[in-house]
């Protein structure tokens, strides 16, 4: 061992939750998070845990390694079908570009922005790469990234010709005797043939971070994605031609982050343009194939994203946090959609260690199809509410982010699929959730450390 090198104590930090929910629509998956909020709407294990050590220090550079591992479940309570996974293994080097700035290599959470009460990642662009963090350029901080992600799938359906059989009209022989027998025919029309690939999706991120008045800090963010091409110009692992192509994507983020209120309000801007103008509740690295309405390939359009969120203590004893969400998209796969969503989650507290907590969220999804037949529906609106109430303990019942926590609650949840045609015949389930409404009771523990 060099004299350089350190003695490596390893740092823990996780997250967790886990616990029981009973209702009679909720067995077995949660119902719109990001759009209603998670509170009362979890019924699923899940823990992550990084170990991170310091393990080398030459003059001004300290040099780190970091694995993160994931436990999850499916709110099924059986032991035997949660898996473990690997979700960060990388090295790091602090100090040697400058003071502040950070050199990674690996496997990476990279700076990811989330909406917690949602669980809404809407900027990440985190998975296998190189990058640095931190950089000090002019007045503010510089990161940039180059990653790519394995661990997406598409679809889309192509639309061709089919060979149909169909028996001709008896023939004879020369001896008089009848020669049935098949016949293929060619029946021009729209054939549905559904493909899928795995995609590895190169993502190139930079954004920059300056301050813009004391106690207010404005970000500029630009994601461009690539799917990866061999050199024939079509998707490796699947056949792929340039017409049925996964298109290219460019995103734009500015984000105005204010210290108010004993908190913070963080107001995000956001266009995706390409592949990714799909963007109600999608984080800066997701495309999109098609929807499979039309047969649709090559999915591409024009997205916009408003965010606002927020943690206000009001007072010493009452606070809460919200999200606000509205997004407007256009593509070659539907005329339009419009999304808004709101959840809010009040707290007071009762003693040192309790606290009464409220969630209340809802949403609505208009999305009108580009094109459709005679009798069925030109649109469809997807709309859901909840209401969560609970009793909970923790250790400091005025800190929203003290952790252990407690919960026991009710929650209510509402969720809607309508048509404008009356024919048009309604899916029975919204996004993997029961449509429907539903009261739900049950008990939850969350930490982080």
């Amino acid at each position: 061992m060099s004299a350089q090198a350190m003695a490596a104590p390893v740092d823990v930090s996780g997250y967790m939750r886990s616990g029981v929910m009973h209702g009679k629509s909720t067995y077995g998956h949660k119902a719109y998070v990001q759009q209603l909020g998670r509170f009362g709407n979890e019924n699923d294990t899940f823990m992550d845990m990084l170990f991170s050590s310091d393990i080398a220090k030459v003059d001004d550079t300290v040099w780190s390694i970091g694995a993160l591992f994931c436990v999850g479940g499916d709110g099924k309570e059986n032991n035997w079908e949660g898996n473990i996974v690997n979700r960060q293994l990388y090295a790091q080097v602090k100090g040697l570009l400058d003071k502040d700035a950070i050199l990674w290599a690996g496997k990476k959470y990279v700076q990811r922005e989330d909406s917690y009460i949602g669980d809404f990642y809407f900027y990440d662009v985190s998975g296998h790469g190189v990058g640095f963090e931190q950089l000090n350029v002019g007045t503010g901080k510089l990161s940039a990234a180059w990653t790519r992600k394995d661990n997406g799938n598409a679809t889309y359906k192509t639309f061709k010709d089919k060979y149909v059989i169909k028996q001709k009209a008896d023939e004879k022989d020369d001896k008089g005797n009848a020669l049935p027998g098949n016949v293929k025919e060619i029946v021009k029309g729209q054939f549905a043939e559904k493909k899928e690939v795995k995609v590895r999706l190169n993502v190139f991120d930079t954004r920059y971070v300056f301050p813009a008045w004391d106690g207010a800090s404005v970000e500029l963010g630009a994601t461009y994605l690539r799917p990866e091409r061999d050199k024939n110009g079509e998707f490796s692992s699947y056949t792929w031609t340039k017409d049925n192509e996964l298109k290219d994507a460019f995103n734009l983020t500015a984000e105005l982050t204010l210290n108010v209120l004993g908190g913070f309000n963080k107001t995000v801007l956001q266009s995706f343009s390409g592949s990714s103008a799909d963007c109600a509740w999608s984080t800066t690295a997701d495309i999109k194939s098609n929807s499979g309405f039309g047969g649709v390939a090559g999915f591409t359009g024009q997205g916009y994203r408003l965010l606002n969120i927020g943690l206000s203590q009001f007072t010493e004893n009452f606070g809460m946090f919200h999200q606000f969400n509205a997004a407007y998209s256009t593509s070659n796969d539907y005329d339009s959609k419009r999304t808004l969503g709101l959840v809010v989650r009040p707290y007071y507290k009762l003693t040192k260690m309790t606290k009464v907590i409220a969630e209340l969220g809802a949403f609505v999804e208009h999305e009108k199809y580009l094109k459709h037949d005679a009798g069925k529906a030109d649109h469809r609106t997807h709309a859901g509410q909840k209401a969560t109430l609970a009793y909970a303990i923790n250790p400091d019942a005025g800190n929203f982010w003290s952790r252990p926590e407690f919960r026991f609650y009710v929650s209510y949840m509402n969720l809607t699929a309508d048509t404008n045609v009356f024919n048009e015949k309604d899916e029975d389930t919204i996004g993997g959730a029961k449509k429907g409404h539903d009261t739900v009771f049950g008990a939850q523990v969350e930490a982080m450390w």
